[in-house]
């Protein structure tokens, strides 16, 4: 078992952060960078990552010249806050343990005379099920308080979201201009109905459509194309 090391990195100078706590919830950890078009980072050097994010990508960035902001990822993740006040983040020390993470820390003051006063803080919080121990990251921000967070990848969330997110492109080929009364979902997932782009030759292509009629006669079918769709 490591412990991880400590990495100089950027942060979001939110005034908010001098008012946490020691706090364990669920929510998105990005959320307060994304409420401001004009959010700029800085670097204070206070800041310190404990583990460093993989690829060192995953928060928001703002490019002042076109004032466009790339979000990070949507997906639900695990956030621990610990006000870590009178250590020095050089001693933080995180780990997963036992379905826990753990944190530790210790700090040393000692005088010539030889009086000393030493800190020692040990906290431990269960992680919930899906938790992805192999993305945690955990960093202390400028007003000292350590914050540790870890994605949910819930296989049956994600299934939903992936299905939302088909069902939305499938819907996509009937154009903007669709029929309000009638059920296209059912109508791709509960009958035969395909499309696809066929090369017909010299740089043409064509949309074929298909799916089975028998339990219609044929003046009940209608064919029709509506503002180009």
């Amino acid at each position: 078992m490591a412990f991880f090391p400590i990495y100089h990195y950027r942060l979001h100078n939110n005034p908010n952060d001098r008012y946490f706590g020691d706090q364990l919830d669920f929510f998105d950890p990005w959320h307060d960078l994304n409420t401001s078009p004009t959010t700029v980072l800085v670097v204070p050097n206070t800041f310190r990552w404990i583990n460093e994010p993989q690829g060192s990508g995953h928060a928001q960035t703002v490019d002042k010249h076109s004032n466009k902001t790339a979000k990070a990822p949507n997906f639900e993740k695990f956030r621990v806050q610990l006000n870590i006040a009178g250590f020095n983040p050089e001693s933080i020390k995180t780990k997963v343990e036992n379905g826990k993470v753990i944190v530790e820390a210790k700090q040393e003051e000692r005088q010539p005379d030889g009086d000393y006063n030493i800190r020692e803080l040990r906290k431990s919080y269960p992680l919930p099920d899906h938790a992805d121990v192999n993305h945690l990251v955990s960093y202390v921000t400028p007003s000292k308080v350590l914050v540790i967070e870890v994605p949910i990848h819930n296989p049956e969330v994600e299934r939903r979201r992936d299905e939302a997110k088909k069902r939305t492109q499938n819907l996509a080929q009937f154009g903007q201009h669709r029929d309000s009364l009638f059920d296209y979902s059912s109508f791709l997932h509960g009958s035969d109905f395909q499309s696809r782009i066929v090369d017909k030759g010299d740089n043409q292509k064509q949309l074929e459509m298909s799916i089975e009629m028998k339990n219609y006669k044929p003046d009940e079918i209608k064919v029709s194309v509506k503002n180009n769709e």
